[in-house]
């Protein structure tokens, strides 16, 4: 009685409960879909995903969707991964693709993506997280790009291995973009707002126009490891302990500085 593709559902207040590693098995893509909650606490190697791009989908009209702490959740190389939630989504577990995936995570309303002790997001295409990205640990994302909208997490350091897209405001302990990841800052108004040090070893850039960037840490360094792109743009800077620019270049936009305690290094010209 499901729809097509649709593994199976539980209406009115049923909660889903996946507590072996049963849907292993599954040769193709599948949807898993409950009005109330889904709550995983089994580890799962979704093997299977790997062919064709297939998907493991996850999904719930109003509640919430936990993944338990040690209920790891991986595809093949090529498996992709989506969690939907008419709620908040708790992880506590790693979760993501052994390849080539991409993972996406969506919560709605005023939800958010709970990334709790243990948690960690693999997808060498890409990790999207729709709504807001709640910290309680320190965190890395690993990953081709990851797409963030808004993050929280006083006192917490997130670590992005590989490209970050930055669309709202970043608000954590200290951010760390690696391995020459690129670092792209879109939309209207996108913030990184930091209590410790911000790195961005690859290249920065605002992409578009009509972009307002705001880098700020009220008591760490900034630091480039590459050239920033401005464009038709206007990126304002303000750091407490010291910046580094190796290089900038514009199109018409403005850079503006506020430097604090700190030595401003040009490493380049600006």
């Amino acid at each position: 009685s499901n729809p097509p593709g649709v593994l199976f559902t539980a209406n009115g207040n049923n909660p889903i409960i996946i507590s072996s590693g049963s849907i292993e098995a599954l040769a193709g893509s599948f949807s898993i879909q409950a009005n109330d909650s889904i709550t995983i606490n089994s580890a799962l190697n979704l093997a299977n995903l790997n062919a064709n791009n297939r998907t493991g989908t996850f999904e719930t009209t109003t509640g919430d969707i936990t993944i338990i702490t040690g209920s790891n959740i991986s595809t093949g190389n090529n498996g992709n991964l989506q969690f939907t939630a008419g709620g908040s989504i708790h992880v506590s577990a790693a979760v993501g693709s052994a390849g080539t995936g991409t993972l996406t995570l969506q919560a709605g309303g005023a939800g958010a993506i709970n990334a709790n002790a243990g948690a960690a997001f693999n997808a060498l295409t890409f990790i999207q997280f729709g709504g807001t990205l709640a910290l309680t640990g320190n965190t890395t994302l690993t990953s081709g790009t990851v797409f963030l909208q808004n993050v929280t997490g006083a006192g917490l350091d997130l670590t992005v291995d590989g490209t970050a897209q930055i669309s709202g405001n970043v608000a954590v302990n200290a951010l760390s973009v690696i391995n020459n990841g690129a670092t792209k800052l879109v939309g209207t108004t996108p913030q990184v707002t930091t209590a410790g040090n911000q790195n961005y070893t690859g290249t920065f850039s605002l992409q578009g126009t009509g972009v307002t960037g705001t880098l700020t840490s009220t008591a760490g360094s900034i630091s480039f490891g590459s050239s920033i792109s401005i464009g038709a743009n206007s990126l304002t800077i303000a750091s407490s302990a010291g910046l580094t620019i190796p290089s900038t270049t514009g199109g018409g936009g403005s850079l503006t500085i506020n430097n604090g305690a700190g030595s401003v290094t040009f490493n380049s010209t600006v």
